[in-house]
């Protein structure tokens, strides 16, 4: 299977400490914003094996283990209303890819895409 890049922004500062931010992202060209950001979630959870310090709160309440968790609905299958999603292809043409109500739409390669997990909406 073919594989892409992807250039990922989160605006959440717990997962910084564990997880680079931006970076650029690689995977099957299949590859969904859900599966991004289990990508990095997976990432994140590696990253913090060795840390010696609390992590209850990195998510802001105990109950919550994965910003997959935090920023998307599986029932609804959609995100939470407070969280910004936007996904753009490369310039020059920088247009809007729908991921936060199409989901399962793959992600373009060289995509631009920023979470931002409490976007005050």
């Amino acid at each position: 299977m073919k594989e892409k890049e992807m250039h990922i922004s989160i605006s959440w500062h717990p997962l910084k400490r564990y997880v680079k931010i931006p970076q650029i992202l690689r995977g099957p060209s299949d590859m969904n914003i859900v599966d991004v950001i289990y990508q990095i979630d997976k990432q994140y959870f590696e990253n913090r094996k060795n840390s010696k310090r609390s992590h209850r709160l990195d998510f802001m309440a105990p109950k919550i283990k994965s910003s997959l968790q935090m920023l998307w609905n599986p029932e609804t299958g959609m995100f939470y209303d407070d969280v910004g999603v936007e996904c753009r292809t490369p310039p020059p043409e920088s247009r809007t890819v729908p991921v936060e109500t199409e989901w399962k739409t793959p992600v373009p390669n060289n995509a631009w895409i920023v979470l931002m997990p409490d976007a005050q909406c």
